[in-house]
């Protein structure tokens, strides 16, 4: 029976949550063969005894662990997995604390600048591993970024201010270089 945590002990909703269970072997081409797929936490499943290598998801972004498990037979083994991510939800505003403005495309990058989730809307909702990354909203020609930290374990609003305009917007018509 599998199960995880966020931070030293927060606890993840169910349906944020999958494993999926393979064998310990490596093949000739490097992977291992998939022997149950989409287990949900809290599920007993059965298997012979042996050594497992088990691969949690949290979200859909970045927020993955691995962990080998020992299963013993006759014996319920239970494990539970702690993740290093947290739960975001991404707002361009106008003030702090004001209302999320709709029709914002999000870019999230990683500090080195890669890529890890593109959506268009007023608060898209993600989780991502602990670190550092930036938030790019791109909403009426303008684009507005701030750059924060994923503290394991604490869920929390991530808000790009409209009025840093002077400083974190380009617009299209401002990115021609004049000599």
């Amino acid at each position: 029976m599998l199960n995880a945590i966020s931070g030293n002990d927060m606890r993840i909703p169910p349906d944020e949550l999958s494993f999926s269970i393979y064998s310990a072997d490596v093949k000739e081409d490097g992977e291992r063969a998939l022997v149950v797929a989409d287990v949900k936490p809290n599920t007993v499943t059965r298997l012979n005894t042996g050594t497992y290598h088990v691969v949690s998801d949290y979200g859909t972004v970045n927020a993955v662990i691995r962990a080998d498990i020992q299963v013993e037979a006759g014996k319920l083994t239970e494990a539970t997995i702690q993740h290093r991510a947290a739960k975001l939800t991404l707002k361009l505003v106008s003030e702090t604390g004001g209302e999320a403005i709709a029709d914002t495309a999000w870019s999230i990058l990683t500090s080195s600048g890669d890529v890890v989730s593109e959506s268009v809307g007023a608060f898209p909702t993600l989780v991502l591993a602990e670190g550092g990354y930036t938030a790019i909203a791109r909403n009426k020609e303008k684009i507005f970024q701030r750059d924060f930290k994923v503290v394991a374990g604490v869920n929390t609003d991530v808000e790009v201010l409209l009025k840093d305009a002077d400083k974190a917007s380009v617009t299209p018509a401002s990115t021609d270089a004049q000599d």
